[in-house]
């Protein structure tokens, strides 16, 4: 469900800018009206295989926001019953009275502004007392839970918010365009600049697409033309200096400067008209801790046949996901399953897999095993899902070359989507053949 309104939103944002074929998109908008359930929410189909990608939006009432989002965003009108049975169900389900869940509360808010919805003041009003100020900066947390220790804050550096919190604040600003209030929203503005990393993004996909859409929309109201006429000096303490003009003809332009060495200070002088933007950014390198494990492996190798030239083995190979994640991108922690992973499994010298038993394995075995292939002595099992409880699957090899004294093999089981995320064991032959 949120995958196809993840396209939808994007194809209705895209209309009139590209080529969008309209079939595939009504066809998409039906769907999703189809699967609306009788009380007005849009429940979870399936499930997303790249959960980072899919943000913060994975529960009830976020879902029902975003759907809703997405269908007015793709030109769906405010009468349609999906949308009017979809606003009934988030005023009387979701809407509550308190900052427990931030995130559902700006999603909500911005569904009820673009709808022209009777509460969209008061919801704005409520999402203005659970903000967090500091300075000239206005931002949301995820939960009220959505705490953290920040190094930063001993130097007056601005502190990484975590990606719900940047989703949630990005879709706050969204709340308050849509309203027409410039100073709150410029509030939001300055903490989200502060949370850009040097590239331009933030910290996961899904609030780096929500966030410049969030800077865009603001931008667009409230830069009345684009006429920029302005000169820059950036000077150091070490008496490094630089010049660049800014006009119309490159004021959509990136320009970067590489300081040789880290100043103290630095110090941007501007003159003229226009808006700009100006971002530093410094990249260092600290000594990583050891990380668990992501995955945990436990595989096994037993005789399966040893008669004469005959010898095979069945390998059992068991998957447990170990991951930990930020429960409400607060303090605590809860396990979760991962995202599609894949089991790299390697077969002793002189033995290959026996295909008929792949083809049963993928055919007969667990669901949650998608694919199967298969390369000379190596088999890798891309498996839907990695859950906390463990999940287990037996396959056979047999021998084609006799091999004396055979080694132990790696059996690796990796995040399809993070590599980096993994965990692995040797596999060991428990008797061997003759």
């Amino acid at each position: 469900m949120w995958l196809t309104a993840f396209v939808v939103r994007t194809f209705g944002q895209a209309h009139g800018i590209i080529d969008v074929d309209q079939t595939v998109q009504a066809k998409a908008i039906n769907w999703m009206k189809k699967k609306q359930s009788q009380d007005g929410s849009f429940p979870t189909v399936c499930h997303v295989l790249d959960k980072e990608m899919q943000g913060c939006s994975g529960g009830e009432c976020s879902l029902t926001a975003y759907v809703t989002i997405a269908l007015l965003e793709a030109g769906v009108p405010s009468s349609d019953p999906s949308i009017v049975n979809a606003l009934t169900y988030l005023n009387s389900t979701c809407s509550s009275n308190d900052c427990e869940n931030n995130y559902a509360l700006a999603v909500i808010s911005n569904v009820f502004c673009k709808a022209g919805h009777s509460r969209a003041d008061e919801l704005l009003n409520q999402l203005l007392s659970c903000a967090t100020t500091e300075d000239d900066t206005m931002y949301w947390k995820y939960s009220k839970e959505s705490n953290q220790f920040c190094y930063g804050r001993r130097w007056g550096m601005p502190c990484a918010s975590r990606s719900c919190d940047v989703e949630t604040s990005a879709y706050a600003l969204l709340a308050f365009k849509c309203q027409g209030d410039v100073g709150n929203s410029l509030k939001i503005v300055h903490r989200l600049l502060e949370q850009r990393n040097p590239s331009g993004g933030f910290r996961s996909t899904q609030d780096t697409v929500v966030a410049l859409q969030a800077l865009s929309e603001y931008a667009a109201l409230s830069v009345a033309n684009n006429d920029v006429s302005m000169s820059i000096r950036f000077s150091t303490d070490s008496e490094f200096s630089w010049s660049l003009a800014v006009d119309s003809s490159n004021s959509q332009d990136v320009q970067t400067l590489n300081i040789p060495t880290l100043p103290s200070t630095l110090t941007a002088s501007l003159v003229g008209v226009g808006c700009v933007l100006v971002q530093t950014g410094v990249k260092y390198n600290i000594p990583e801790p050891p990380e668990e494990a992501a995955f945990e492996v436990a595989a096994m190798a037993t005789m399966n046949e040893n008669k004469g030239k005959s010898c095979s083995y069945k390998i059992r190979v068991c998957n447990r996901y170990n991951k930990y994640m930020w429960y409400l991108a607060g303090l605590l922690k809860k396990p979760r399953s991962s995202n599609m992973a894949l089991t790299d499994i390697t077969l002793f010298s002189g033995f290959v897999p026996i295909d008929s038993d792949l083809k049963d394995l993928e055919k007969k075995g667990t669901r949650k095993i998608k694919r199967i292939d298969k390369q000379d002595r190596r088999v890798r099992v891309y498996i839907d899902e990695v859950r906390r409880k463990v999940c287990c699957f037996e396959l056979q090899m047999k021998r084609t070359v006799f091999v004396e004294d055979l080694q132990g093999v790696p059996v690796i089981s990796y995040n399809y989507y993070d590599p980096d995320q993994s965990g692995g064991t040797m596999l060991y032959p428990r008797e061997e053949c003759k």
